[in-house]
């Protein structure tokens, strides 16, 4: 299903990245982990925010052409921060981004997993494998992956290791996305 040249790869620049930033910041407020707990959770927080934001801020923009709607659903994300978004990143929508950090880059992104949590498993429900490297102050790169939908996903989660009770996918399973352009 997913090769190497199926994956789009979105350069952000300095301007994406100051209001992804200031974003994030703003969704640390009650930001919960499945993997991360303790100090190693409040130390890292940042980082999986920024990675988070940055996913969802790519996500809208490849699959509108603009980011009209991350900023729509940032604004009410931001006016309840404790609320969460009940896995729609995309306000109105089925659609919820996965954004994982590449912490080796010399792994090819075809190897990395979509991760479900059973909270955040839903029916008809779109999951899009997106994944930042080269995080800077001025410029990050995402990388969306593919999709899977609901039935695509196993019908247990995980039972062992760092990714326990969640519901995995190899990237290579997954649906490429559409070669959409946009021109304006």
């Amino acid at each position: 299903m997913i090769d190497e040249n199926s994956i789009i790869s979105m350069n952000l620049g300095k301007a994406e990245m100051s209001l992804i930033r200031r974003m994030a910041r703003a969704a640390e407020v009650g930001g919960k982990s499945h993997i991360r707990k303790g100090s190693d959770r409040s130390d890292n927080l940042s980082i999986d925010q920024l990675v988070g934001q940055i996913g969802t801020y790519a996500g809208c923009k490849y699959l509108q052409g603009d980011i009209k709607d991350y900023r729509i659903s940032r604004y009410y994300a931001n006016k309840a921060p404790t609320v969460g978004d009940g896995g729609a990143d995309v306000t109105g929508s089925n659609i919820d981004f996965k954004a994982s950090a590449v912490r080796n880059s010399s792994k090819p992104l075809t190897t990395y997993k979509l991760l479900v949590r059973p909270r955040e498993l839903h029916d008809s429900w779109v999951y899009i494998l997106v994944l930042v490297s080269d995080i800077t102050d001025k410029s990050a790169t995402a990388h969306l992956i593919g999709w899977a939908d609901t039935r695509m996903l196993p019908d247990n989660p995980e039972n062992d290791g760092i990714f326990k009770g969640a519901y995995m996918l190899n990237a290579e399973d997954l649906n490429p996305l559409p070669p959409l352009r946009w021109w304006f």
